[in-house]
C-alpha cells in the first residue's frame, strides 16, 4: 500500500476559543480557553441514513458538559466555579494545511503508553501509527481477508504491554500486533451472539475483552425485534461467557419495505471502559451514566440535572425538508421523541472525571463540554470546534478527530494545561 508523506506537523499554538458556533478558520489553531457561559441544550439535525452495523466512535464533535452523582446521591449541581481548562494544540495531521497523512474516515483511534497514536482508516482499511509528536512511522494493514488485512475495522484497543487489539466486524475477527515493531502475533475468530454482530472493541480485561454486539437494522425484522445493544465478556479463545454485562435499548428506525430510516433526535447508547476498570454506559436523553464493573455488579449513577427542550414542528419539517414524500410520510407516521437528546456522547478521562459533549441551540453541535467528577460537580468546562469528537484523555493530553473546512478529516492532539 502506498502512503503519501508529506511534512507538515502543526507545532504547539495557543490561542483563545469562546463558546463555538460559527468560528473564522484561524480560530481553528487554538488553545481552548473554557467559558463560564451558560450551556444550552439541543440536538443537531441527523442526516437520512441505512443502518447495518456500527462500529466505533466516527465523526462525531468535541465539547464538555457533566455532572456526576453516585449511586443513591441526588442530582447534582454545580460545585463553585468551574476550573478554566486551557488545550493547548500539540499536532494536528489530515486537515487542509496539515498534511502528514489524508484520511478517508477516521474510524477508531488509541494511544499507547509512549504515546504512540493508532488511527483506523475505515475508508481503507489500514491503521496509521504517529510518534508522541505527530510523525507517521508506520502503516498496518490493507483492505481484505487474509492474514493482518481488514473488511471493517469497528475497534482498536492498546492492552497491557502495548500489543494492540484489532476487532473486525466483518471477517468476526479479532487480530493481535506485537507492542514494539506492528507485526501480526496471531488472529482468531470472535463468536456471535445470536443474531447479533460483534460491533465495537470496548477493551481489554483479565483474561479476556469486552465487546459490544448490536443487531444490524434490516427491513426484515421491522421494529418487531427487541433491538439491544449489550456489552459481552469474549474470552481468550473468541467464545462468550454467560450472558451480557451491560444492556441498553439500541438506536430506533422507521421501517417500510422500501425504507430504513434513523429516527430524528432519538436517543442514541454509549459505552466507554475506564482506566478505572468499570464500563460508564448511558443513553443521550438523560445525563445517567451507570458504573458497572466487569462482573455486572453496578458502582453507582453518575447524573446531572439539564434543561429541556421541546422537539418543534419546525425541527422536524427542517429534518425531512430534503427527503422523498414517501420517505416524510414514515418519519412523520412515527413514534417522534417529544425532547431533544441531553448530550451528544462522553469519554472518561485518567483522572475518573465524566467529558460530556451537549448539543447547541436549534439542534446543532455546540462544541461544549463539562467535566463531571464522581460526586457529582461539574469541576471545568471547555469549548473545542463543533466537528471535533474527543477519544482519549489520558497523561493531560486529548486525542480525537474532527473534519475541516473543506470536509477533509483529521486527528488532532492538545495538552490540557490549567
Amino acid at each position: 500500500m502506498m502512503v503519501i508523506l508529506r511534512t507538515s506537523v502543526v507545532a504547539h499554538r495557543k490561542m483563545s476559543l469562546s463558546v463555538p458556533q460559527t468560528r473564522p478558520r484561524a480560530a481553528l489553531r487554538r488553545v481552548v480557553m473554557i467559558r463560564r457561559s451558560a450551556l444550552r441544550s439541543s440536538l443537531p439535525l441527523m442526516e437520512n441514513l441505512f443502518h447495518r452495523t456500527v462500529s466505533g466512535a466516527a465523526g462525531i464533535v468535541l465539547s464538555t458538559i457533566l455532572a456526576v452523582c453516585v449511586a443513591e446521591a441526588s442530582v447534582s449541581q454545580d460545585y463553585g466555579v468551574p476550573a478554566q481548562l486551557e488545550l493547548e494544540e500539540i499536532f494536528r495531521i489530515g486537515d487542509d494545511e496539515s498534511t502528514e497523512v489524508s484520511f478517508g474516515f477516521v474510524s477508531a483511534l488509541d494511544v499507547n503508553s509512549t504515546g504512540q497514536v493508532f488511527v483506523a482508516d475505515g475508508m481503507v482499511n489500514s491503521i496509521y501509527i504517529f510518534s508522541d509528536s505527530g510523525v507517521l512511522t508506520d502503516v498496518v494493514g490493507s483492505f481484505g481477508s487474509g492474514p493482518g488485512e481488514f473488511e471493517d475495522i469497528s475497534g482498536i484497543h492498546v492492552g497491557p504491554g502495548d500489543s494492540v487489539y484489532v476487532l473486525d466486524s466483518d471477517l468476526y475477527r479479532l487480530s493481535v500486533f506485537e507492542p514494539r515493531m506492528h507485526r501480526l502475533a496471531y488472529s482468531f475468530r470472535v463468536e456471535g451472539v445470536g443474531l447479533s454482530d460483534p460491533a465495537q472493541l470496548l477493551g481489554v480485561v483479565n483474561n479476556g475483552f469486552l465487546v459490544v454486539y448490536r443487531l444490524a437494522m434490516s427491513p426484515d425484522f421491522g421494529n418487531t425485534v427487541d433491538r439491544q445493544a449489550t456489552v459481552n465478556f469474549l474470552s481468550r479463545h473468541g467464545t462468550i461467557t454467560n450472558g451480557p454485562i451491560v444492556s441498553l435499548p439500541d438506536w430506533e428506525y422507521a421501517v417500510s419495505s422500501r425504507y430504513t430510516l434513523l429516527i430524528p433526535f432519538g436517543r442514541k447508547f454509549k459505552f466507554h471502559l475506564g482506566g478505572d476498570g468499570l464500563i460508564y454506559s448511558g443513553l443521550s436523553d438523560v445525563i445517567a451514566i451507570q458504573m458497572t464493573t466487569v462482573e455486572g455488579r453496578t458502582q453507582g449513577v453518575v447524573q446531572h440535572d439539564h434543561p429541556t427542550v421541546s422537539v418543534t414542528q419546525k425541527d422536524i419539517n427542517n429534518y425531512v425538508s430534503d427527503m422523498s414524500p414517501e420517505a416524510k410520510r414514515l418519519i412523520r407516521q412515527s413514534d417522534l421523541p417529544r425532547t431533544m437528546p441531553a448530550y451528544k456522547t462522553f469519554t472518561v478521562d485518567d483522572r475518573e472525571r465524566i467529558w460530556i459533549q451537549r448539543f447547541g441551540e436549534g439542534g446543532e453541535p455546540s462544541g461544549e463540554w463539562l467535566l463531571l467528577n464522581k460526586d457529582g460537580n461539574v469541576v471545568g468546562k471547555a469549548a473545542l470546534p463543533v466537528s471535533e469528537n474527543l477519544y482519549v484523555i489520558r497523561k493531560g493530553i486529548a486525542y480525537g478527530s474532527g473534519k475541516s473546512e473543506s470536509g477533509a478529516p483529521y486527528i488532532v492532539a492538545y495538552r490540557i494545561n490549567k
